[in-house]
């Protein structure tokens, strides 16, 4: 399955290939994250671009993080 990202309701032709859930707090708020942030997982030697950021069910417990991979960490 492809998902696609969407931005204020339009496409915007990006792939997301993963969702990654980080507890919501000062730093990891939707408002501090976009497409100039990357989630790096060394254990994984991957590297991810964080496409959207969203507040979990408005409910301020997690951050859910739409991200599209782009390699390994260099």
């Amino acid at each position: 399955m492809i998902l696609i990202a969407y931005w204020n309701g339009k496409q915007i032709g990006e792939e997301i290939t993963h969702k990654i859930y980080v507890r919501y707090g000062s730093g990891s708020r939707p408002q501090d994250l976009g497409g100039q942030h990357v989630v790096d997982h060394p254990s994984g030697n991957s590297r991810f671009r964080i496409i959207r950021a969203t507040n979990i069910n408005d409910d301020e417990n997690f951050t859910m993080l739409e991200c599209k991979d782009i390699g390994p960490i260099v």
